[in-house]
């Protein structure tokens, strides 16, 4: 009886030490869109610089939408890779890391995460002063990771709106313009209505659907958070208790 009062009493000291963490649901090495105002969307855009980008960045200018342009390092050390890396900054949109190699880095050890992290800033910071965000291939992230973005002077960024731009059907073939548009209303209905929304500029499918993605979002009256005022919702929630 004594040994199991004592067991316990253990256990219930573990869960205060190591649950509190759990009961906030709160991580400062992550960005939340949970204090995005009413109605708000991030657009984002993973793999690139591809031939894609400036199709996407066309697209971007001609409806006054900002956004973060999370790339994969390899992508941008081109010549055609740094002339888009060039267009996107020169266009006020931001540069964030994926990854030097597009894998998943939770398999990979600290240091070599934080070689992947490194090299791929460096392509970045030839055109932006610095890198605010990164986002994990796959999405696939532990706390070796968040500790090795945290060293590299980032936060992780992930997103709860996927329309699944990457998955082809039985067919073969990518979802269109129409079903992207309505996955995206779909889900944001579900959240909240508050999104960061993942697309792949990588695909020309996606190129081709940003104008009627954001279109419809304007006519159902969203507002699109640029990518400076994230970081003003993310510290409304670090200074928030929990």
């Amino acid at each position: 009886m004594r040994k199991c009062c004592i067991f316990y009493a253990v256990a219930f000291c573990l869960g205060l030490f190591f649950g509190s963490s759990r009961v906030t649901g709160f991580d400062s090495r992550i960005v939340s869109c949970k204090n995005f105002p009413d109605r708000s969307v991030l657009m984002t855009f993973d793999d690139g610089p591809s031939a894609s980008t400036e199709k996407v960045l066309e697209a971007l200018k001609a409806e006054d939408v900002k956004a973060i342009f999370f790339i994969v390092g390899k992508n941008g050390i081109s010549p055609q890779g740094r002339k888009v890396l060039k267009r996107i900054s020169e266009e006020g949109h931001m540069i964030a890391n994926h990854g030097y190699h597009h894998v998943t880095m939770t398999k990979l050890t600290k240091k070599e995460q934080q070689l992947s992290l490194n090299k791929t800033n460096a392509c970045i910071t030839d055109f932006q002063k610095s890198v605010l965000y990164f986002r994990p291939p796959g999405g696939a992230c532990n706390d070796t990771l968040k500790r090795s973005v945290s060293d590299s002077g980032m936060r992780v960024m992930f997103w709860n709106i996927d329309p699944k731009d990457w998955k082809k059907d039985s067919h073969g073939c990518r979802p269109s313009s129409q079903v992207l548009k309505e996955r995206i209303l779909e889900t944001l209905k579900t959240q909240g209505h508050r999104g960061i929304i993942l697309l792949h500029d990588i695909h020309l499918n996606t190129a081709l659907s940003v104008p009627m993605i954001i279109k419809n979002l304007k006519k159902n009256g969203y507002h699109f958070i640029t990518p400076e005022e994230v970081s003003v919702y993310q510290e409304s929630s670090t200074n928030k208790k929990y």
